[in-house]
């Protein structure tokens, strides 16, 4: 059986963490027996999650993950042709590094969403160590995002950004039930996810208005979770 080694639950949904959850809905896609493992802090290639035990060794990150899944001939990309999974290929891309770096700056920079990413992230801790740890990696990731030049944009221009992002994804999707087509995959578990969580997000913003004006991909994402998401509820005690 295969073991993920991923963050907790949280915002709703198997994983606190994006990138997690894509992992655990590519496993559910896979049909491969797989169990997750529990961390507060990466263990592993990379020092991130989520990372996967295999038979092959540690995998330290969500697009390895994917990589090794189609190596065993997981079906990813059902009935994909190479113009077809080009495309796929780029649609986890910009997933992963316009709405993710979105995420990351709700959760973590921006003032109405940090007390809640502190409270999921570090509220188990020691007091000691809360009363330190929080400030130390929020100031590494607002640097982060400001060297990158996301936490620099107004209000107005960050939505104008994430906004065409949206709408690209919106229209892609189209009538389809999937980004796809009529079956779900690798680009829908990137997607199905992040988008998820950013309507999860705690405060009412601009950004988390933006994503439920958009009815299509709503519905997506409900669709996405009762068909991608797995079923952790006899393993959730040892998240506690």
């Amino acid at each position: 059986m295969l073991i993920l080694r991923t963050f907790r639950p949280g915002g709703g949904a198997p994983s606190y963490s994006p990138y997690c959850l894509k992992a655990m809905c590519l496993l559910e896609l896979s049909g491969r027996a797989w169990r997750p493992s529990w961390e507060s802090m990466p263990r592993g290639p990379y020092r991130k999650l989520p990372a996967l035990e295999t038979p092959d060794g540690v995998l330290g990150d969500s697009n390895l993950i994917l990589s090794w899944l189609e190596r065993q001939v997981a079906p990813m990309f059902p009935g994909f042709d190479p113009e077809a999974r080009a495309m796929a290929h780029m649609t986890i891309r910009t997933v992963e590094n316009s709405l993710g770096l979105s995420l990351t700056l709700a959760r973590w920079v921006d003032d109405a969403g940090w007390p809640h990413t502190r409270d999921e992230i570090f509220g188990g801790m020691p007091a000691p160590l809360r009363a330190v740890l929080p400030g130390v990696f929020r100031g590494k990731i607002r640097r982060g995002l400001e060297w990158q030049g996301l936490a620099r944009f107004s209000e107005a221009d960050l939505l104008a950004w994430v906004g065409a992002d949206l709408d690209a994804l919106e229209a892609l999707l189209g009538d389809s039930d999937w980004l796809f087509g009529s079956h779900p995959c690798a680009a829908d578990c990137s997607a199905v996810p992040m988008l998820g969580l950013l309507d999860a997000l705690p405060a009412d913003t601009a950004l988390r208005r933006a994503v439920r004006s958009r009815g299509r991909l709503m519905a997506y994402v409900a669709r996405g979770r009762d068909a991608l998401y797995p079923d952790l509820s006899a393993s959730l005690p040892a998240a506690a």
